[in-house]
């Protein structure tokens, strides 16, 4: 969120500390909380950014595919060429990892590269919550304006049938919070079914709203073979 915020304020006031503050900022989540040796993003670290004892294995899926489209749109202001193709790498190999292939949709919480004593490897596909699925589609349609990526397009639409049939499926207008992998309401502690979100369905709706008109102005040709 830092970072967004950045990009926002630095696309229209001029400031080299905080030109500086964003570009370390991205290094941190590209190099630092990135972990190499298992493909992973890890989500917290010490104070200095080296790993936590015991949580070099996990991530958690959702904020990881959030921060990654907003380090995008970062890469974007600055033409940075090599973050942006670094970015869609990480994005796609993050889809591809993470996605129920039976059931469909993403398991978008903690993601543990090896089995233990209460958690499966791999992601938790019975918990797939509303909230991750807009920033995949948020994700996957910035990359696909900008790049005109098959792959993004087939994701992107592949993610909108799976939220329609299952999250987006209440006949009341109110999207479900999050879903299990039979895509029923999931029950989650402390937190009711009828718990109303209220910020990430609008910003998405916003955002590729937003997109689709710089695509129709600037005549964007995309399905890229």
């Amino acid at each position: 969120m830092f970072i967004w915020t950045l990009t926002n304020l630095l696309s229209f006031y001029e400031d080299q500390e905080l030109e500086k503050l964003a570009k370390e900022h991205v290094d941190h989540v590209l190099n630092d909380f990135w972990n190499s040796e298992y493909g992973i993003n890890n989500e917290n670290l010490l104070h200095d950014y080296t790993r936590i004892p015991g949580h070099e294995a996990i991530m958690y899926t959702g904020h990881y595919l959030e921060t990654l489209w907003m380090v995008y749109h970062e890469a974007l202001r600055t033409k940075d060429v090599e973050v942006l193709n670094t970015v869609e790498k990480r994005m796609k190999h993050l889809i591809e990892m993470t996605w129920d292939y039976v059931f469909e949709g993403m398991g978008t919480e903690d993601f543990y590269v090896f089995q233990t004593e209460n958690n499966c490897p791999g992601p938790d596909f019975d918990i797939k919550v509303m909230w991750s699925h807009t920033e995949l589609l948020i994700a996957t349609f910035s990359i696909y304006e900008h790049t005109g990526e098959k792959w993004a397009k087939e994701w992107y639409e592949r993610t909108r049938k799976f939220f329609v049939r299952t999250i987006a499926n209440t006949e009341s207008g109110i999207w479900r919070q999050a879903v299990d992998r039979f895509g029923d309401d999931k029950e989650r502690p402390e937190i009711g079914i009828y718990r109303k979100g209220n910020f990430h369905q609008p910003r998405y709706l916003m955002m590729n709203l937003l997109a689709i008109e710089r695509m129709k102005k600037n005549g964007v040709k995309t399905d890229k073979n």
